[in-house]
């Protein structure tokens, strides 16, 4: 009798154990998902950190002395 009552508690904490462990990290798929969203931020703003090239048009250079 004291071993049923054993076994029956190991099962429920094993139950339990297996239970909290599933809920403790998210399914592959969502897992994907967030990774991808992810990735199309850090794309945007490796797009929008700099202005594209071109001309810069808050630089005035100086004028080069004339040569002999």
């Amino acid at each position: 009798m004291e071993r049923v009552v054993f076994l029956r508690l190991l099962l429920i904490l094993l139950v339990f154990s297996h239970l909290l462990s599933f809920t403790a990290f998210p399914v592959p798929n969502e897992v994907a998902e967030a990774e991808v969203v992810e990735g199309r931020m850090e794309m945007e703003i490796e797009i929008n950190d700099y202005p594209g090239s071109g001309a810069n048009n808050r630089h005035t250079p100086r004028p080069v002395p004339a040569r002999n």
